[in-house]
């Protein structure tokens, strides 16, 4: 029996729908209030979204240098490729924006 190949490449997948940006300043700034703002709900939810970032990052390099299986090595150099663009752009954005 043969298999067809079902490995899809990020290329093959159709993007998602743009965002739909529907605020205005007032809308903003009637809503995001500056005393309900705490560590548990601006800080915590950021850092801890970085920690899951860093920990994949971490689980890709070691997939990178130490994997014995060479297809597995060349599956987290391009995952690995991917992650530092995806970087770059948002240190970019962050630089740009402060």
């Amino acid at each position: 029996m043969a298999y067809k190949n079902v490995h899809r490449s990020h290329h093959d997948v159709s993007p998602q729908p743009p965002p739909l940006f529907g605020a205005s300043p007032s809308s903003i700034t009637e809503r995001v209030l500056a005393e309900d703002a705490t560590f548990s709900n601006v800080r915590l939810p950021l850092a801890q979204a970085e920690n899951a970032a860093s920990a994949e990052r971490w689980l890709i390099t070691c997939y990178r240098n130490f994997s014995p299986d060479a297809a597995l090595q060349e599956g987290a150099n391009v995952a690995a490729t991917i992650f530092d663009g995806w970087n770059l752009r948002r240190r970019s954005a962050m630089t740009f924006s402060t």
